[in-house]
């Protein structure tokens, strides 16, 4: 803290003393604390409590030559600690945390200059002096661009990469295509961010090939690409399949949706969602109309909760908005049939048995979605068994009301239809999942269709010219994971409430090959163990690489594959708390450059070392 800042007397003070001490005050003059003056001799902190006597005890001890004994002081600090150079380690480690709090917590640069946050560190660490914001944005810029030319370097080891692909467009409208890059590394599912750019033009499927292609080659990528998963937006589709290689896959989760969409465009699906909607915004946009509520909780028995408003494009958040309404029904229903003015959305008992029926019937497809949009678990592979349970919840029963039944039936003839759409590549995850191996969810044409490329795929590999035998091939594939990482799987219990079918009949054998890979390929197929719903895949692939060492590198291809391409949502939702209101102005190349560094430090625990290595170089 510096010996200068400025202090100000008492207001109205008579005593002499106060010529010796004062409060200390920040630039607008305002007393930072009413309870504590500082002697302006030796610029110690003294405890105020409305009276001089501790002023005049501390200033008689002041003068004198006799150290101090008075237990009225307070060890503010005896003297201003001296300055660490920024050259020291303790410096550069506090510089290096200072940059990381930034970029992980996705924090204004402007943070670092905010007065609040400099009283604080002058308190907390008086001795270090914070680097400005320049100083602070030259080290985000060069980590990003060093961090970038590692991925780079590092993806040339990856032999397969999933890519998913994602329009926002931020507050200040400026619209970004987002791209993400998921991969396994040692049986593990990486996620990165690959970039976040700026896209002026209009988002033809012309551009759209162009700004994806320019992305793939700058990070040397065009020919490793797996799967792109994308909307089931038509210039996001046709972007796709004009490209080289047919690797689309529709995003599971915008399937899902669009499916429940036809259901919920049912006529009295919509009026029942309308008339909510309308309670919702009465209550939530009056807070005496909410106090009201809550009060009528109260009288009701019914735990204090808030209603909630949905999200037209968002059919779980209307989830949410029944689920809400269902809890504080009674209470609702009672201030409504007060009130004249809103009397005419009273709802009756049919409505409210129309809504849990509703309720219940989504709530799977709720889970389903959820499981679907992971990204440290392999997620294409259960895609279609997903899709499938899915599509048993919607058969009709004999209980099913009218309302029930017209709902399911709209959802069903929509899914049935998307599933047709989900393609070959989610069946080839699934083939190589050993869990879902057998296809049971696919008919017996769509089964010999998915082993036959992949069969076709296996021989390629055989005559790839950079591989010069079927041994090698063999054994390629376990040479780099003799160290173990952990592995994740989806929810256990989510997962095995949906896997309501029998699974246990029996395949039909297929032909066996002579070629070495293909009786790797045989054998796998044929497998005779029951590998449980809940165990992880990649673990199991792990553990019986070494034995299906061959297939082993179509796994690694088809199992790093996303089913949705919620990872870029994800993206965009930090994106967008960057781009605040009071942001709204920062530069593209600074969120891209923000947004793939929080990536870095989120997925690699070593990320420090690199942080490190900069400071060393001292290139402030």
């Amino acid at each position: 803290m510096s010996e200068n800042f400025k202090l100000v007397p008492l207001s109205g003070a008579r005593s002499d003393i106060w010529q010796h001490f004062g409060f200390k005050v920040n630039e607008k003059g305002i007393i930072l604390n009413k309870n504590q003056v500082f002697c302006k001799k030796c610029k110690c902190a003294v405890g105020y409590s409305g009276n001089t006597t501790n002023l005049k005890s501390h200033f008689q001890q002041c003068t004198s030559t006799k150290p101090s004994t008075s237990n009225t002081l307070i060890p503010y600090f005896k003297q201003t600690p001296s300055k660490l150079s920024n050259k020291t380690k303790r410096a550069k480690e506090l510089t290096k945390s200072l940059v990381k709090f930034v970029i992980k917590d996705l924090r204004p640069l402007s943070i670092i200059e905010g007065e609040g946050f400099l009283e604080f560190m002058e308190i907390a660490v008086p001795e270090y002096s914070v680097p400005s914001k320049q100083t602070v944005t030259r080290l985000v810029e060069q980590t990003a661009l060093n961090e970038r030319e590692n991925l780079k370097c590092f993806l040339k080891n990856i032999s397969h990469v999933c890519i998913t692909i994602d329009f926002w467009t931020s507050l200040a409208n400026h619209s970004y295509l987002g791209v993400t890059c998921h991969y396994l590394e040692k049986w593990c599912l990486r996620t990165r961010i690959l970039e976040t750019v700026e896209v002026p033009e209009s988002h033809t499927s012309i551009n759209i090939v162009n700004n994806l292609k320019s992305i793939l080659k700058f990070w040397n990528i065009e020919n490793k690409v797996s799967a792109v998963v994308c909307d089931n937006a038509a210039n996001m589709v046709k972007a796709i399949n004009s490209m080289d290689q047919t690797y689309l896959v529709r995003c599971t989760a915008h399937s899902i949706q669009l499916s429940i969409n036809a259901g919920l465009q049912n006529d009295m699906v919509k009026e029942i969602i309308n008339k909510l909607r309308k309670i919702v915004g009465h209550f939530n946009r009056s807070a005496s109309a909410q106090n009201e509520l809550e009060n009528e909780q109260e009288k009701c028995g019914e735990k204090k909760h808030k209603i909630v408003q949905d999200c037209v494009t968002r059919w779980n958040s209307t989830c949410d908005m029944i689920d809400s309404v269902l809890k504080c029904k009674n209470s609702i229903n009672n201030i409504i049939s007060k009130n004249k003015k809103i009397d005419k959305w009273f709802i009756s008992s049919v409505e409210f048995k129309n809504m849990k029926d509703l309720l219940k019937l989504l709530e799977p497809f709720k889970i389903v979605t959820e499981v679907l949009g992971g990204e440290n678990y392999t997620t294409a592979s259960i895609a279609h068994r997903l899709i499938k349970s899915l599509l048993n919840t919607l058969k009709v029963s004999e209980i099913d009301t009218n309302f029930l039944t017209t709902v399911k039936k709209l959802i069903l003839d929509d899914l049935k239809y998307r599933r047709e759409m989900l393609g070959l590549i989610l069946a080839k995850s699934s083939a190589l999942d050993p869990r879902f191996r057998e296809l049971k969810f696919l008919s017996e044409e769509e089964k010999e269709t998915v082993w036959k490329q992949l069969e076709n795929e296996l021989k390629e590999l055989i005559t790839d010219p950079k591989i010069e035998n079927e041994e090698e091939l063999i054994s390629e594939s376990i040479l780099e994971n003799e160290e173990h990482f952990e592995t994740h799987s989806p929810p256990r219990k989510k997962l095995r409430s949906l896997m309501i079918d029998s699974d246990d009949d029996d395949e039909d054998d297929y032909s066996v090959t002579q070629s070495p890979t293909m009786k790797q390929l045989e054998e796998y197929k044929n497998l005779k163990i029951k590998v449980p719903y809940d165990q992880d895949p990649l673990n199991w692939w792990k553990e019986n690489e070494s034995k299906y060492s061959a297939v082993s590198l179509l796994a690694k291809k088809y199992l790093s594959i996303v089913a949705t391409s919620v990872p870029c949502e994800r993206l965009f939702s930090e994106a967008g708390t960057i781009i605040s209101k009071k942001r709204n102005r920062l530069s593209p190349e600074r969120l891209n450059q923000l947004l793939f560094l929080n990536s870095y430090f989120k997925s690699n625990p070593s990320s420090e070392t690199l942080m490190e290595k900069l400071l060393e170089e001292d290139i402030f």
